[in-house]
């Protein structure tokens, strides 16, 4: 070990040992991030193709306004039994679809209620046919803690829910 050349050697091999290690280091490290892309893609593929399919099931003339709804970074969806919920939160609008929404008789509309500290403050009247294929984006403003109501009511809406024609209704959560 005393020898100048047997500790030139001893280094060489060492050098290359940790080079080594950090070779497969980095080569696990690639593989980890790439598996982790791939589910990312998978996330973002799934989400798109679920875009997609809503873009599909709302009319014509809408297709451009609600892609360009539902892909903003601040839309969430709330998603009820028989229609979903589009709400970005930072321009406080709203967008509707329900392709499973009952049909009633041509007299009635759907009306949209936000219910907070006891009071309900209405949040548009809505057809049969505009649930089935799309609303169009309405002003929509409401918070953690706030209640979300559908109703039945007659043509022109109410000024209170009538709760006896209650379709659904969902607490936001904080």
């Amino acid at each position: 070990m005393n020898n100048p050349r047997s500790f030139k050697l001893l280094a060489g091999i060492l050098v290359v040992l940790c080079m080594g290690l950090l070779a497969l280091f980095a080569v696990a490290r690639k593989q980890s991030d790439l598996q982790l892309d791939t589910i990312h893609d998978l996330k973002k593929t799934t989400a798109q193709k679920e875009q997609i399919n809503i873009v599909f099931s709302v009319k014509t003339e809408h297709q451009q306004e609600v892609i360009e709804f539902i892909t903003r970074k601040n839309t969430q969806r709330i998603s009820f039994e028989n229609f979903d919920l589009y709400y970005d939160d930072l321009k406080k609008q709203g967008f509707l679809l329900g392709p499973d929404i009952e049909k009633k008789s041509i007299n009635f509309q759907y009306q949209l209620w936000i219910k907070n500290s006891g009071s309900c403050l209405s949040a548009g009247l809505f057809t049969y046919d505009e649930f089935l294929s799309g609303s169009d984006v309405f002003d929509l403003n409401f918070k953690s803690g706030d209640e979300i109501l559908l109703t039945i009511e007659k043509m022109g809406g109410a000024k209170l829910p009538t709760l006896n024609y209650l379709v659904e209704k969902k607490l936001i959560k904080p």
